[in-house]
């Protein structure tokens, strides 16, 4: 069974002792073409979508009939078989391991050899983050019609966000964070009262870097759009409390995700810290740090979707009050688009707060063929996309230089200088950023015989949005820009 394990990877089952047809707890009915569940992984069960799984199941005293009809896994003992072993291939040198109806815990190989099987209880983490919905950006100039408790518990959110000592030391800031989480869990609470939520894990995904990220972009009614994002924020700061972040980049994530459930659920910036005491309490998660790394890159990109998204809507807004001369409605949202924006790296480097040994040997692997059907790109990111869109809209309605802007209205000038400094200072990271993860290595989405790497890629997409924006920018790259003009010439 080992041997079929190790040298399967397109999905399947083997049945001991059990009824061919029967099901068994926590495993798909069938094995598909490289993802349990329906040949995308978005057919059956949420626990184990998009999962690359094969599976052993041995019965014990199994009543064929029984199994055939019915699986009861709650009012009364499980009569069907009495131990499942399952592996997923992420390339990790472990088995996971299921007795009587448990939830998949580490076994050591040696130990499925000799036939023990630990039951165990359900973890309080999945090992999977749950699949995160957003919507796309309006005509601008809407504001979303949600009730007054839920913007009272969206600017207590804020309030514990802006409160968390982001530079102090680990202990002060971790307990800062966990007090932010618990009132988090109070908006996403508050939230979900207020009528059934979009069940990402029933949507289809659009691209191979949606099913992985676990993210969709479907039509959402203000309350369901404030729910996801809200969750998004909550799981984000679950994270942030055991991730190794710097206080720099947490202070700029912490405001992003302020912002992001003020924006969502239409409250206005709280006058100051809220009367009412925080929640302390927490419930630590037992899960192992493998499992904590791999949530952690997905949650992180999740953060950063989430940060695109809101960006795209502030940036939507800017440039719609700009066209009816509303430019204190203009100045306000582009505040809210910079501060979205100075998050993008954020999130991306919390989610990068994992070992590089770890990324090479379990996450990179499991984002390509043949544990993907195409190679995660960043050019499959709707959200970011939207978001480009959106700033190319925007320097169509402000496209004069900056000084020429500066003469007609300084504070403007200043706003959109802002908004494109941190846009290109997040280019500029994404490419630090991915020396650190990869160093020399080529992109999973290039070709092995390409002319460039990662970084290269990515130093040259900065190059030309810093030739781009250097005219727009009261310090802008001139250098590169006149560089990039001689080589179009």
């Amino acid at each position: 069974m080992l041997a079929l394990l190790d040298a399967n990877t397109y999905g399947g089952i083997i049945k001991v002792n059990d009824s061919h047809s029967g099901t068994a707890p926590f495993l798909p009915t069938h094995g598909e073409t490289g993802l349990s569940g329906g040949l995308f992984g978005e057919t059956y069960y949420p626990l184990l979508r998009a999962t690359h799984l094969q599976a052993v199941a041995i019965g014990t005293d199994v009543d064929i009939a029984d199994a055939l009809v019915t699986v009861d896994t709650g009012s009364r003992p499980w009569s069907g078989p009495a131990a499942v072993v399952t592996r997923r291939h992420l390339r990790y040198p472990e088995i996971a391991g299921v007795a009587a109806g448990g939830i998949p815990d580490r076994v050591a190989p040696q130990d499925l050899r000799a036939g023990i099987l630990e039951v165990v209880d359900p973890p309080t983490a999945a090992r999977y983050p749950p699949v995160a919905v957003f919507r796309d950006p309006g005509p601008g100039g809407t504001v979303p019609d949600l009730d007054f408790s839920a913007r009272a518990s969206a600017q207590r959110t804020a309030a514990a966000l802006a409160a968390v000592p982001t530079h102090a030391g680990p202990v002060e800031r971790t307990a800062a964070l966990r007090r932010a989480s618990a009132v988090a869990d109070g908006l996403v609470a508050a939230l979900s009262a207020r009528g059934a939520a979009v069940v990402g894990e029933d949507l289809s995904a659009e691209s191979t870097s949606q099913s992985f990220f676990r993210v969709r972009e479907v039509d959402l009614s203000d309350d369901q759009a404030a729910w996801h994002g809200a969750s998004v924020v909550q799981r984000g700061l679950r994270d942030l409390c055991d991730a190794p972040l710097s206080g720099a980049d947490l202070a700029v994530e912490v405001a992003g995700m302020a912002q992001a459930v003020l924006d969502l659920t239409g409250a206005g910036s709280p006058d100051g810290p809220l009367g009412e005491p925080f929640p302390t309490a927490w419930a630590a998660e037992e899960t192992s740090l493998e499992e904590r790394w791999t949530a952690r890159w997905i949650v992180g990109h999740q953060v950063h979707v989430l940060f695109n998204v809101c960006a795209a809507v502030a940036v939507t807004d800017a440039a719609h009050h700009l066209r009816h001369g509303a430019t204190e409605a203009a100045l306000r949202r582009l505040g809210h688009a910079t501060a979205f924006v100075r998050g993008f790296p954020a999130a991306m480097t919390h989610a990068s707060t994992i070992p590089v040994e770890y990324y090479a040997a379990a996450v990179r692997p499991s984002m390509q063929p043949p544990e993907v059907a195409r190679p995660l790109s960043g050019r499959q990111h709707r959200g970011y996309k939207t978001f480009r869109t959106a700033m190319k809209d925007l320097l169509a309605v402000v496209p004069q230089p900056y000084g020429q802007l500066a003469g007609r209205d300084p504070e403007l000038a200043a706003a959109r200088d802002a908004l494109l400094e941190a846009d290109l200072i997040d280019s500029e990271r994404h490419v630090t950023l991915a020396y650190s993860m990869v160093r020399l290595r080529r992109s999973i989405a290039q070709l092995p015989d390409g002319p460039d790497n990662a970084v290269g890629e990515l130093r040259l997409m900065r190059h030309r949005r810093a030739a781009q924006y250097a005219p727009l920018l009261r310090f802008g790259d001139h250098y590169i820009a006149e560089a990039v003009a001689a080589l179009r010439h």
